[in-house]
C-alpha cells in the first residue's frame, strides 16, 4: 500500500473473513497523517492482521545529495537517460534524483525471505510490535507533553449536543500549516484523529462554527521514537496514553537510531545493490 489505507480498511469491513488470507507492506510515516480513521479502524478492529508498518525506513532508499557515485546523483545521466520513453520521461521528475519512496514495497518482494519480515530484505528488515502509541485528547495541552513520533492522536471533545447527524463533518483541526475535519460523534462528543510525522513542536488551533462550540488552542512535542509508548510524558491532564494492543504479526521499523530516521540502515545498506540491479534492466530498455 502507497498512500493511505482507505481501500484495505473498506475491504476489511465488507469481507472480514479475508484478514487471515491477506498480507499488508504499507509505506507509512506521512501516509499515516492523511489516513488516521482508516488506519485506526484497521489497529482496533484487526490486530491479528499480517502487518508491516514501515514509517520511516523507506528514507533509506530515498537518494542523498551527498553521494556523488554513480548509485547516487549520477544514476539518472548514466544509467537512466536513453533508455526508450522511460529513460525520456524520468528525468522530468525530480530532477532526475531517485526519490521513490514508496518502492521499498516492492523490493520486499524481490530480495528476501517474505515470511520473515524480521530478517534482512532489500525492502527493509522490522521488528514485531505488541502495542502503537495513541493519546486521547480531551482538552487543550501544551509543548510539555510529548507524544511519540507517527502516533495516533485522538482528540475526544465535548459539545453543544447538536442536531446533526452521527459522523458529520462540523470542526476543524489546524495543525502543522493544515487543515484537518472533524466529526461528531453524537450525544455531544467529537472527534478528530491526526498523526504526527516528524518530530518537532506543532501549535494547533480547533475551531467550529456550531453555536456553543469552545474554541480550543494547543500545543503538542512530537518525540523522535516510535511506538516509543513508554517515554510518554506529559503535564496536562487532558491528554492519556491508550496504546493499541496488537497481535504477534504487526511489524514496523527496528529500533536504531543511528541516523535521522529511525530504521532507515535496514534499506540503506542493500541501495547499491539495489541500483546496480536496476541499471541492468535499464540496459535491456536500450
Amino acid at each position: 500500500m502507497w498512500g493511505t489505507l482507505d481501500d484495505v480498511a473498506q475491504a476489511l469491513h465488507d469481507a472480514p473473513d479475508i484478514a487471515d488470507k491477506i498480507r499488508v507492506y504499507w509505506i507509512g510515516g506521512p501516509n499515516k497523517k492523511w489516513g488516521c480513521n482508516a488506519y485506526s479502524y484497521i489497529a482496533e478492529n484487526f490486530p491479528a492482521l499480517w502487518f508491516i508498518e514501515n514509517n520511516a525506513s523507506y528514507r533509506g532508499f530515498i537518494e542523498s545529495s551527498g553521494d556523488k557515485s554513480k548509485y547516487g546523483t549520477q544514476f539518472c545521466d548514466r544509467f537512466v537517460r536513453g533508455s526508450g520513453a522511460f529513460g525520456d520521461d524520468f528525468p522530468n521528475y525530480y530532477k532526475g534524483s531517485v526519490k521513490m519512496g514508496d518502492s521499498p514495497s516492492l523490493f520486499f518482494l524481490m530480495n528476501g525471505n517474505t515470511d520473515a519480515p524480521m530478517e534482512e530484505h532489500w525492502g527493509g528488515s522490522f521488528e514485531q510490535v505488541d502495542s502503537l502509541a495513541r493519546y486521547v485528547l480531551t482538552g487543550p495541552v501544551c509543548d510539555r507533553d510529548t507524544v511519540a513520533c507517527y502516533s495516533l492522536l485522538e482528540w475526544v471533545l465535548d459539545g453543544p449536543n447538536a442536531d446533526i447527524p452521527a459522523d458529520s463533518i462540523c470542526f476543524t483541526l489546524t495543525i502543522d500549516k493544515q487543515t484537518w475535519p472533524g466529526y461528531y460523534a453524537g450525544n455531544g462528543k467529537y472527534i478528530v484523529r491526526y498523526s504526527p510525522k516528524a518530530p518537532g513542536r506543532l501549535p494547533y488551533v480547533i475551531t467550529s462554527d456550531l453555536i456553543g462550540f469552545t474554541k480550543q488552542e494547543g500545543c503538542i512535542t512530537v518525540g523522535r521514537k516510535w511506538p516509543a509508548i513508554g517515554e510518554f510524558s506529559t503535564v496536562s491532564n487532558t491528554i492519556e496514553s491508550h496504546p493499541l494492543i496488537m497481535g504477534k504479526n504487526w511489524y514496523t521499523d527496528i529500533q536504531d537510531y543511528s541516523s535521522e530516521w529511525q530504521g532507515t540502515s535496514t534499506i540503506l545498506r542493500h541501495r547499491n545493490e539495489i541500483m546496480k540491479d536496476w541499471a541492468i534492466r535499464f540496459m535491456w530498455l536500450r
